[in-house]
């Protein structure tokens, strides 16, 4: 197919269309023919697919290892591989494993009743091992804390079952990243806080050896079925996933573009509605949200309550005790990427109440 051809038809480019000459070529140089189907849907104001798949259909083999080891570069791991006869390197290195490459079984908080296997464990073990330098890196480049894959990309390296992380539920992701950390630096972590009865600020630890409560027996699928407490309307609902909490940011971040600073923040809301299956036979993120719009705020509350707080996971509510007026108080654990920076003890991370 011609290149002037494609141009007038303005659809991307598929391998059985490209015969001949054209295809010889493919095989020969694939990077180059994807630079050019790139180049041309520029020209014609295209967007770019995010997983470069502009040639598409029955994709040659050259072609094919050329977008994988693209995707592979994008989302692998920084490590350097040395390759070395050293002797004493090569002494430093099983040292090394022996330290850091021991992994520990563990259960998560779910018991793994919510997966199928592919998703998850239905076991509800995975095999986890302490943070490297090689981790350290991930946490430290920008590009991978700004898209959000920073902490995928370090349960993918950590984790020894062959996973994805975001589909991994969000009550068992907290749970792994804060068991990674205390593993990997320890169970202490510094924080500065400020007591909300007399403004004081002041340093202190909190032990990362949390209370855990496991999935209880009687809680499964047919417990994600309910009704309204308020307007008695039944409805189905899901756990969220690590996938949902990136959809509930980049539908955030869409809409300050769209309408700026000022609009009004539907992220509770648009939380609900994507983990709301159907309100009675109503189904469909926008049709559900139009409907959770109009219930009474009785059962808004208790639906948000089911979505973030299910039956078990860690309590990451942490007491704390003030020194100055000897108030009690509790601070919702810091859960950030800087969260597997420890700080000094001059430098803690202040947290607001």
């Amino acid at each position: 197919m011609s290149e002037e051809i494609y141009k007038q038809q303005r659809r991307p480019i598929t391998s059985q269309e490209i015969t001949g000459e054209e295809a010889e070529k493919l095989s020969k140089t694939p990077a180059e023919t994807m630079a050019r189907a790139h180049e041309i849907h520029r020209e014609l104001g295209h967007d770019i697919p995010k997983d470069d798949s502009i040639i598409k259909g029955n994709i040659p083999p050259q072609v094919q290892e050329a977008l994988e080891k693209r995707k592979g570069a994008k989302a692998g791991s920084p490590l350097f591989n040395v390759s070395t006869n050293n002797p004493e390197l090569e002494e430093i290195f099983a040292r090394l494993k022996e330290k850091t490459g021991r992994y520990e079984e563990i259960n998560l908080p779910s018991m793994g009743r919510f997966y199928n296997g592919s998703d998850g464990p239905t076991d509800g073990k995975v095999n986890i091992r302490p943070m490297t330098g090689n981790e350290e890196m991930i946490l430290a480049t920008p590009r991978f804390l700004k898209k959000g894959i920073a902490l995928d990309m370090i349960f993918k390296e950590c984790i020894k079952e062959p996973i994805q992380p975001t589909k991994l539920l969000t009550i068992d992701r907290t749970f792994i990243l804060i068991y990674l950390r205390g593993i990997s630096y320890g169970p202490d972590y510094e924080v500065e806080v400020r007591c909300p009865e007399c403004s004081s600020s002041f340093t202190t630890n909190i032990d990362l050896n949390l209370p855990v409560e496991e999935c209880p027996d009687e809680f499964n699928e047919s417990s994600l079925e309910d009704k309204f407490p308020k307007s008695e309307l039944r409805f189905r609902y899901r756990l969220s996933t690590g996938a949902d909490e990136q959809a509930v940011s980049e539908h955030q971040e869409k809409r300050i573009k769209t309408f700026g600073e000022a609009a009004t923040d539907d992220t509770i809301l648009y939380r609900m509605a994507l983990l709301t299956e159907s309100i009675e036979h109503v189904k469909g993120i926008r049709l559900v949200q139009a409907v959770l719009q109009r219930l009474p705020i009785e059962d808004i509350n208790y639906l948000r309550n089911l979505i973030i707080e299910p039956p078990f996971g860690p309590n990451t509510k942490v007491g704390i005790y003030c020194p100055s007026c000897s108030n009690d108080f509790q601070v919702n654990l810091p859960l950030e990427a800087d969260f597997f920076f420890p700080r000094r003890k001059k430098e803690g991370k202040k947290v607001e109440v």
